[in-house]
């Protein structure tokens, strides 16, 4: 859901994480990225708190609402997982302007 402009640009998602690898998973490897912006979006820890921050094992499932401060509301974001050795994406999803739009 995006937030309203009055505080500021936000988009907060609502996660059901399931790290079905061999190898841990940073919740801080999971950034926006637009065709319109230079760097990716990587979540705001004021916004939704250490959380954000966690690691998950193998095998470990976790609901989370992560918040990512982001430049304009205009522009299309994708949510990617970034291997965090190389930033090569591992993971790319499409977030839909408007399902995020109706969600305010």
């Amino acid at each position: 859901k995006e937030s309203d402009k009055k505080y500021g640009n936000c988009i907060t998602l609502d996660l059901n994480i399931s790290n079905n690898s061999n190898t841990n998973l940073n919740l801080s490897d999971l950034v926006l990225i637009s065709k319109d912006e230079i760097y990716p979006v990587h979540p705001d820890v004021i916004l939704s708190g250490i959380s954000a921050l966690k690691t998950l094992e193998p095998g470990e499932v976790l609901d989370i609402s992560i918040a990512f401060a982001i430049t304009n509301h205009k522009y299309d974001y994708d949510l990617v997982l970034l291997d965090p050795l190389d930033n090569t994406e591992i993971i790319k999803i499409p977030l839909n302007k408007k399902a995020l739009s109706d969600k305010r």
